[in-house]
């Protein structure tokens, strides 16, 4: 598609024929694009700022067969890979989805400028925003509801459920987000009031579930340690208990029955096993060393394990049966396993220089200057995805894949 000033024709690559006439547009040409499923060809042509036209070709007539003049002029667009719709980001801030023949359109507000989108074949908008990079924005839902809200500036990340979802701290700490990695769908936020401490160097969701829409938050408050249970769904909290040290990790069993967090604090350090449906205590075991774990994985709804730099400590969490009194709740230590020679979890990782993701000796993707934060944890793993706060404020998604060459 060949466009000088006020003129437009369509020539073929490999011959060079042209595929069709010659045509004479009022204004000068401001962009074209094409749908190769529907060999529909649109053109949009702008007297300014404020005014544009948008103009649908049919490539089998090779003639105009429709076309609309809007107050605006798009910064953006592209067509859908589905459906005969035209996906445009609005100069003046927002989403126009276009459908032609019959013409129908709906506008979505957004609070930022769209510099470019692309439509993918799920119908999930890519749109690379001012300010904030990539974001995937989902307009399926009947043209009833916006698109999703931008992430803010992003000051840490932390993966949850196996990569699955990264709880998001940002810039200004007044809340956090919880976000699905593959879609970057915001699932659950919630409200941090200003006057609690919020370390900068993590954040305080102990654990989430995508499957079963929940995750385990703690704060302080007056002198106190809290633990809450929120819900995706709801958006709120379904109960808060209160421990005597602060918890730095927790797990959730594979049914969801059962919640084990690793508190560590001035006094002493214990594991404690708690009921999921009301947070009510089944189980603690003090005997657990002072050094902080980094993970706490199961390997069945009573066993699990918890994970430090070097080693791996298996725990078991059974109901005994008494004679004479009520089951009873205990927990029983195993023997500490190294994790040196076993699989690791996360393949992949990030070489001193921060510059390349590498595994093992061999590097695998290069990393632009700029996009791993300055703050840890400024970036966590999700298979082969890395996701970034960078130093910007700017939460950025990395999807890489090896070559076979």
């Amino acid at each position: 598609m060949i466009a000088n000033g006020t003129s437009l024709h369509v020539q073929d690559i490999v011959t060079g024929k042209i595929l069709t006439p010659h045509f004479d547009i009022k204004d000068p040409v401001y962009g074209v694009a094409y749908s190769k499923k529907h060999n529909r060809l649109v053109i949009i042509t702008s007297r300014g700022a404020d005014n544009s036209t948008i103009i649908i070709i049919d490539a089998y007539l090779d003639a105009s067969s429709a076309s609309y003049t809007s107050q605006q002029r798009p910064s953006c667009f592209a067509f859908s890979q589905t459906t005969q719709e035209l996906v445009c980001g609005m100069g003046t801030r927002g989403l126009e989805l276009i459908k032609i023949l019959p013409w129908d359109f709906a506008h979505f507000d957004f609070p930022v400028t769209i510099t470019s989108v692309s439509r993918l074949s799920s119908g999930t908008v890519v749109a690379n925003v001012t300010g904030s990079g990539i974001q995937l924005l989902s307009l399926d839902e009947g043209y009833t509801s916006p698109p999703q809200e931008l992430i803010p500036p992003a000051l840490t990340v932390r993966p949850f459920d196996k990569g699955r979802i990264i709880a998001v701290v940002p810039t200004n700490r007044d809340h956090i987000i919880l976000v699905e990695t593959t879609t970057m769908f915001q699932l659950l936020t919630i409200p941090v009031r200003r006057d609690l401490p919020v370390p900068t160097n993590r954040t305080v969701v102990l654990c989430a579930s995508l499957e079963k829409k929940i995750a385990v938050y703690c704060f302080a408050e007056g002198g106190e340690e809290y633990i809450q249970l929120w819900n995706f769904i709801g958006q709120r909290s379904q109960w808060t208990v209160r421990v005597s040290e602060p918890p730095t990790v927790g797990g959730i069993s594979p049914t969801c029955t059962r919640l084990v967090t690793f508190h560590g604090g001035r006094f002493r350090s214990f594991v404690r096993v708690s009921d999921m449906r009301d947070g009510g205590l089944l189980a603690e075991l003090e005997d657990v060393g002072s050094a902080h774990p980094l993970d706490i994985t199961f390997d069945s709804e009573y066993k699990f394990s918890i994970c430090h730099d070097t080693c791996r400590i298996p725990y078991d969490a059974r109901v005994t049966l008494l004679k004479s009194r009520a089951p009873n709740n205990s927990i029983t230590r195993g023997e500490q396993l190294p994790l040196v020679g076993q699989a690791r979890e996360r393949e992949y990782c990030m070489d001193d220089s921060r510059g390349w993701v590498v595994s093992g000796s061999r590097r695998i993707c290069w990393i632009p200057p700029g996009y791993i934060g300055s703050v840890d944890p400024g970036h966590c793993w999700a298979g082969s995805s890395l996701v970034m706060a960078g130093q910007d404020g700017t939460l950025r998604k990395l999807t890489f894949r090896e070559s076979s060459l």
